[in-house]
């Protein structure tokens, strides 16, 4: 058996810091098709926020995101293969949002 390297604790943080810009990302785009009329939000807890107001939906989506990141950030040297794919796996989801958000661009403007 090969001896198991440990993922670097880098490596977390990178993946942390593209989650929150995703996650930036997915929040201007789902606030810009939601306030034009084209989209509604597909978490329907957020849903029922972004219908009382656009500044706490941000507020609301960033405080989960910020949890998740602390919590992640946390536990990264403890359990860094864990974090890392758990880091990872959410970086995955959010490029499939950022990914579905251009493609309604596209076909929104084509």
């Amino acid at each position: 058996m090969g001896k198991i390297f440990p993922l670097p604790v880098k490596g977390v943080k990178f993946l942390l810091s593209c989650l929150l810009l995703l996650t930036l990302f997915d929040l201007v785009a789902t606030v810009y098709w939601i306030s034009a009329g084209l989209a509604i939000e597909a978490n329907p807890i957020l849903a029922r926020i972004i219908e009382k107001s656009y500044i706490f939906f941000a507020a609301t989506k960033f405080s989960f995101v910020f949890v998740g990141i602390f919590l992640l950030d946390k536990f990264k040297t403890k359990r860094n293969r864990l974090i890392f794919h758990a880091s990872l796996s959410m970086v995955l989801i959010y490029v499939c949002v950022a990914l579905w958000h251009i493609s309604g661009l596209f076909n929104y403007l084509l």
